[in-house]
């Protein structure tokens, strides 16, 4: 062979390498608006550059957490999804993200979509969509396997697909999360029928390789509920199980009041491994904020059920453009994940509550003890933290009283207003005085008592908002200016007494 034959470097890169070595390359150079952007987030899990939405692989294995993500690593815009992979041993400091799958060959090529991990015979597993598209730019969906190796590197399965598109249904069909149970390995897929309703699939193997269909979990013709379920998971809670799906909506349930048309649901129930219908009491939302969908649950080595949520949702063609939904997309970078939150079932009634290992990322907290503030009076609570804190509360106030909180309130007077009613059981999150990124005002509701209790994380451009131990939880990304840092109490109809603790937050992060 002849020196202008001889095959160039670039020639013997395989696809998968070759795009694994771009993302480290966009990482790599990524814009300096990235690291400089106020709204980079301390204490929850981010893109280094790009997009970030769906969490993805959740297990735990020899101590180790791993949580995957769904990634475009070239920018703020939903395309070339891979997944990125970071790991933690205290569910608090994360690595820095590697390339766990790359959209590579012809049963991913356009796109790595979302799944589940599990371990199995002493090896973490990862289940994904390969999303293709065909001639006519049809959706061809592929259930794939991928293994994680000791070294950290992630391989794909030489027999895939486990499963191809399957008849009597759209291609909108993904998002598989798998468990072992009574002996069998089982599958819920997300799904659509050939009339464009949402819906679940219910599979089962013995050895993980071969699949076998059981049936539908629910919706479709005889319960319509949206035109597609995404992120679909059963969890398995305190001697009951919970159905949890992220259906899409023409018209979302709250049309007119909430401009997301995309929710995520909960139904308290049991699922019949023989049928795979799901038996429940009804749909509820899991979180009544502004930006929370697909999530996705585990359970760890202490039988802690532990869920983390994309803080973020679909974006649609009718919906305000991404940059001005989340502004951090103009400087490189868009969403994050949810704290990991613990999951427990108190009769039907789902309750969540951040980790608790969380409380290592805590500072010297500023207190406040039996604190009265009068009726259309105000407090400004002194010696603050910083942009990212971590807030609890109790306050009580006779009848007809309600607390305000004015977050992140400053000389710009932009805050975010949360509003607690315990008499009614209303909370109000508002970001209509932020002027940054969506505004709108969201409620959620919780029983009512002669008391609130709250805690409240925000980080530089995100707040959570956990009710009445947990019982209600809102979700939200914000944007304010970054020398605001002001936290106010107003109290409004009656005099209310506050005892508070406010603690910054270190980071978390690699």
């Amino acid at each position: 062979m002849s020196k202008s034959e001889t095959p160039t470097s670039q020639d013997s890169v395989s696809p998968d390498a070759e795009l694994r070595a771009r993302a480290a390359q966009a990482v790599a150079d990524r814009p300096e608006a990235v690291d400089a952007d106020p709204w980079r987030q301390t204490f929850h899990i981010q893109p280094p550059v790009g997009l970030l939405n769906d969490p993805n692989g959740l297990v735990q294995h020899e101590g180790v957490y791993h949580v995957c993500y769904q990634w475009n690593p070239f920018g703020p815009v939903h395309a070339s999804k891979f997944w990125a992979h970071v790991t933690s041993t205290d569910l608090v400091h994360w690595s820095e993200p590697s390339v766990a799958l790359a959209p590579s060959d012809p049963l991913d090529k356009d796109g790595c979509y979302s799944g589940s991990g599990i371990v199995a015979d002493g090896v973490v597993q990862f289940f994904y969509t390969g999303n293709v598209r065909g001639p006519a730019k049809e959706r061809l969906p592929y259930q794939n396997l991928a293994t994680l190796g000791a070294d950290g590197e992630v391989t794909k399965y030489s027999g895939n697909p486990l499963i191809r598109p399957l008849e009597g249904y759209s291609g909108h069909i993904r998002d598989p999360k798998v468990w072992s149970a009574e002996g069998s390995y089982w599958m819920l897929l997300g799904a659509q029928t050939l009339d464009e309703l949402g819906t679940g699939l219910l599979v089962r193997s013995a050895n993980l390789l071969e699949w076998e269909m059981v049936g539908e979990v629910g919706g479709g013709t005889a319960a319509p509920l949206g035109y597609m379920w995404e992120c679909p998971d059963v969890v398995r809670l305190d001697g009951g199980e919970i159905l949890m799906i992220s259906p899409q909506f023409d018209e979302g349930p709250d049309a007119g009041t909430e401009r997301h048309s995309d929710v995520t649901l909960y139904n308290p129930g049991m699922l019949d491994l023989a049928t795979g219908r799901f038996t429940g009491s009804g749909f509820r939302r899991v979180d009544a904020g502004p930006d929370f969908y697909a999530p996705q649950s585990f359970t760890d080595d202490s039988g802690r059920v532990i869920m983390v949520g994309w803080m973020g949702k679909p974006d649609h063609d009718e919906q305000p453009a991404l940059v001005v939904k989340h502004p951090s997309a103009d400087n490189g970078w868009v969403h994050c994940l949810t704290v990991p939150r613990t999951l427990r079932l108190e009769g039907d009634h789902l309750i969540q509550w951040p980790v608790e290992e969380l409380e290592e990322l805590r500072g010297e907290p500023m207190t406040l003890s039996g604190a009265v503030v009068e009726a259309g009076a105000s407090l400004d609570v002194a010696g603050l933290p910083g942009t990212a804190f971590d807030l609890e509360l109790t306050a009580a106030c006779e009848p007809g009283g309600a607390l305000t909180l004015r977050l992140r309130e400053g000389d710009s007077s932009r805050p975010l207003l949360v509003t607690i009613d315990h008499w009614s059981g209303t909370v109000t999150l508002d970001r209509t005085l932020l002027g940054t990124g969506e505004g709108g005002v969201h409620t959620g509701s919780f029983d009512p008592g002669d008391r609130a209790t709250a805690r409240i994380l925000v980080d530089n451009s995100s707040v959570e908002v956990f009710i009445d131990g947990g019982r209600l939880a809102l979700s939200a990304r914000i944007y304010p200016m970054a020398d605001d840092t002001q936290i106010v109490v107003d109290a409004t109809g009656a005099p209310m007494t506050l005892d508070l603790a406010c603690h910054p937050m270190r980071a978390g992060l690699a």
